[in-house]
């Protein structure tokens, strides 16, 4: 009986072994660039989301403040009368608004003077701890929005015309600085680093306009109907668009 052999066992050869980690370095930098661009675009989607976040808090901000403005004249350092809302060309805007909480009981008013101003490609929100401030008072300051290059302003009479000044003609008449009424709106152009130009439109709440203009009623000025001129459009979400 002859002795059985065995077969001989046989490796890879190099060529083999060269094209199998050809194929799977292959497959490893597809799957790396397709998972690379996966955390790309979800880095961008993040950045995207806290940058509307960030306007969507400013603009609640805003309007929170234009909503509650309140027909009450200050005195500034010089102890010089200041509107209630005092808006000039490439400077802002200033207003007194109300509803300043006071959970501590703390001897102070619950109505402060806010102004609205672009400083170092911000969106900035100050305000003074009293109303009528003394000449050593320091603005608190807040950052609400950053990337913006520019902010300008027009304000809605109760003739309902547009005023690139509040109070009309201030620049004019110095003396108007003293004049309580508020304007129907304020509509605020933003121009910002990533989205252009975005215009916001504040109803201010208040009826001392329409009532010192003599045109009664609020019609046509925050959506109740009646009246003539522009509406001044919802209080829901932002007016956004182009100019």
């Amino acid at each position: 009986m002859s002795p059985s052999h065995a077969p001989a066992a046989r490796g890879f050869t190099l060529l083999e072994l060269v094209v199998v980690l050809a194929v799977f370095g292959l497959v490893a930098v597809m799957a790396y660039g397709g998972l690379n661009n996966v955390l790309r675009a979800r880095v961008a989607i993040e950045d995207n989301l806290e940058r509307v976040t960030a306007l969507q808090r400013a603009y609640l901000r805003l309007r929170e403040d234009f909503q509650q403005v309140q027909p009450r004249t200050i005195r500034d350092e010089f102890g010089e009368p200041l509107s209630a809302l005092l808006g000039m060309r490439d400077e802002g805007v200033s207003l007194v608004s109300g509803g300043w909480r006071n959970p501590a009981g703390h001897p102070r008013s619950t109505m402060q003077r806010i102004r609205w101003n672009v400083e170092d490609d911000s969106l900035v929100r100050s305000h003074f701890r009293f109303l009528d401030r003394a000449q050593d008072a320091q603005a608190q300051k807040l950052v609400v929005l950053d990337g913006v290059d520019r902010m300008q302003l027009r304000y809605l009479g109760g003739d309902r015309e547009w005023y690139a000044e509040w109070p009309p003609d201030i620049t004019r008449n110095p003396d108007l600085r003293a004049d309580a009424t508020p304007p129907l709106a304020v509509e605020m152009t933003l121009e910002t680093d990533d989205w252009g130009e975005l215009v916001l439109l504040f109803p201010t709440g208040s009826q001392l306009a329409d009532q010192g203009n003599g045109t009664g009623g609020t019609g046509g000025g925050a959506g109740n109907g009646g009246g003539s001129g522009p509406a001044i459009g919802p209080t829901n979400g932002p007016v956004v668009g182009p100019r």
